[in-house]
């Protein structure tokens, strides 16, 4: 009441007010008290309550819109990480995967089912002729079987040929069979089973390599002397010495080492292997085994853009999208995906149905839109069948849940979001919880829920910690803030969020914003604006429009009458009729 009483329009009524009263006490006593300050009267207790609940009100329905659903494109990047396809698993798919012979394209389906006879003809009627030319075949069955070509997709029947080949001595039966346990690509999860064919196949490519070169090549890598001491790359084992490059990069049956990776694609890319320098991109833009360089990643994508790498097309329109590395370029960025798009590069195309969309960088197109987000949901379900990742399973239940390029299907999205969770992914996990904590799409179960929020939770300030994000630390500043997986607490949810507004996070800057109006009592100086215009508008009907002062209370001239009458005093005609 006291703020009430401070307000010019609340002051004006009370001082008309108080004229009134002092002249109605005065016809009585010769000094008439002052009735003191607005809110020590009680005939305002009425509307002091009002207003308190009126701002209680207010303030429940902020503090609701501020715990209000956060859509999942708030919570998971809009675009995909670059380190999702640093290794594309389909790559293998259109690669020269074997340095002996390669592989018919997919759309020549006449060709890869005779290819597919010649192959079971060899090996099963026997017409292969030799030891070599019978493994090559199991390898070429175990192939085609693995993607579907020439023959309907088995993965049992995949791991059988290449097991087959692998006895025989073939090694990238050792290598593909490998990565299929490690994986768990179509058949049963197996580290130690993975690890030991991955690791024959290193030291087979070595021997390898060693034999094409005359020396061992390798001890060079290891040491770090290669370059320096004149070695270059051989165009015969160019492949050869990419799959090593891969090997070390992703720790494939050895020790993950960035360094040795870096020099073994540099090799391959000096013998004209395309996809190195693609990789040797990716190395540069994340700074992994060399000192991060935007503009060496800028100058090795463009090589392998020259070779007509689909990946390096997706990844130089990243750069002019995010404007990392370069100037931001939205229209580059969408000719770069659209070249991606036309290689049936998923992330291309979901990228471009975005800025379809939001008509970024291009004229903005509903119905394109659309096409694109359907083209790429049809490329990550296949994806996922030729080899199941978190990133792609994210990303379909994200399509799913908001229905983009499909109707929407909370149950489908929790189907794919069950799948990315049991990865460990805490995006999925995430999402996962308030989809079980709601009943959306799922059975409600809070225990299961809060089992996700707590994994979550913990799992993006590890996250946070090894590679600080800002993306992160809203995230975190949310959970902190409603008590998702770990104890409510509102000041460590703000420090979270002001790390993220200060790097750059507007939805983080909102949320310490919105935390600061209800600090500062903004939901009762609402009220107070109301009350204002409230009360000036009372004041203008009541007021009296020859005197601008208060009309007198009838039940106060009736006391007024009577306390006369009692006085002796007679009633003139003249007086003021009640």
């Amino acid at each position: 009441m006291a703020d009430l009483g401070k307000t010019p329009a609340i002051q004006e009524l009370y001082r008309l007010y108080c004229e009134d009263h002092k002249e109605l006490q005065g016809m009585y006593r010769n000094n008439p008290k002052d009735i003191g300050p607005l809110e020590r009267q009680s005939e305002f207790q009425v509307i002091r309550n009002k207003i308190i609940r009126e701002a209680v009100n207010l303030a429940r329905a902020h503090e609701s819109s501020l715990s209000s659903p956060l859509s999942y494109e708030s919570l998971c990047a809009p675009l995909p990480s670059e380190k999702l396809d640093c290794l594309p698993a389909d790559y293998e798919q259109s690669a020269n995967w074997d340095v002996q012979d390669d592989f018919e394209p997919v759309e020549q389906c006449s060709s890869a089912e005779q290819r597919f006879r010649d192959c079971w003809n060899k090996v099963v009627n026997g017409a292969a002729k030799s030891g070599y030319e019978l493994a090559k075949a199991r390898y070429e069955l175990a192939r085609m079987y693995f993607y579907g070509k020439g023959v309907e997709q088995d993965y049992g029947q995949a791991m059988m040929w290449y097991g087959l080949a692998a006895e025989s001595g073939h090694s990238f039966a050792k290598y593909e069979l490998g990565k299929m346990y490690l994986y768990g690509i179509g058949i049963e999860k197996d580290p130690e089973l993975g690890k030991e064919y991955c690791l024959e196949a290193y030291w087979d490519f070595r021997r390898s390599v060693e034999k094409a070169y005359g020396l061992d090549i390798g001890q060079y890598v290891e040491d770090g002397t290669v370059f320096e001491e004149g070695y270059s790359g051989c165009k015969d084992v160019a492949y050869l010495l990419y799959c090593l490059g891969r090997m070390e990069h992703s720790g494939e049956g050895i020790d993950q080492n960035y360094e040795k990776a870096f020099r073994w694609y540099r090799l391959a890319a000096q013998g004209s292997h395309i996809h190195s320098n693609y990789c040797m991109a990716q190395m540069y833009y994340g700074g992994e085994g060399v000192p991060q360089d935007y503009s060496e990643a800028l100058h090795c994508y463009k090589a392998a853009a020259e070779g007509k790498d689909r990946y390096a097309y997706y990844a130089l329109g990243r750069m002019f999208d995010t404007g990392t590395g370069v100037e931001q370029n939205r229209s580059a960025a969408a000719s770069w995906f659209t070249l991606a798009s036309k290689e049936n590069v998923s992330y291309a195309d979901y990228r471009l149905a975005q800025m379809c969309a939001a008509g970024q960088g291009m004229e903005r197109d509903t119905e394109l839109s659309g096409i694109l987000y359907r083209k790429a949901l049809e490329e990550f379900l296949e994806q996922e069948k030729r080899q199941p990742n978190a990133a792609d399973e994210l990303r379909i239940a994200g399509m799913y849940l908001h229905g983009l390029g499909v109707d929407v299907n909370p149950k489908e999205a929790a189907k794919w979001l069950e799948l990315c969770a049991e990865k460990e992914d805490p995006h999925a996990q995430y999402q996962l919880a308030r989809m079980l904590q709601t009943g959306d799409g799922v059975m409600k179960n809070e225990n299961r829920a809060g089992e996700f929020y707590t994994k979550a939770f913990q799992a993006f300030v590890k996250l946070n910690h090894e590679e600080p994000d800002d993306a992160l630390q809203y995230k975190i500043g949310i959970m902190l803030e409603f008590g998702l997986g770990v104890k409510r607490d509102v000041t460590a949810a703000k420090e979270w969020y002001r790390m993220a507004a200060d790097s750059g996070n507007e939805s983080a800057a909102e949320r310490l914003n919105q935390i600061h109006a209800m600090e500062t009592g903004m939901a009762v100086n609402s009220v107070l604006s109301l009350f204002r215009a409230l009360s000036q508008s009372m004041g203008d009907s009541i007021k009296d429009s020859t005197t601008h002062k208060y009309r007198q209370d009838r039940k106060l001239l009736q006391k007024q009458r009577e306390r006369k009458i009692e006085h002796g005093h007679k009633y003139d005609d003249q007086e003021q009729a009640m």
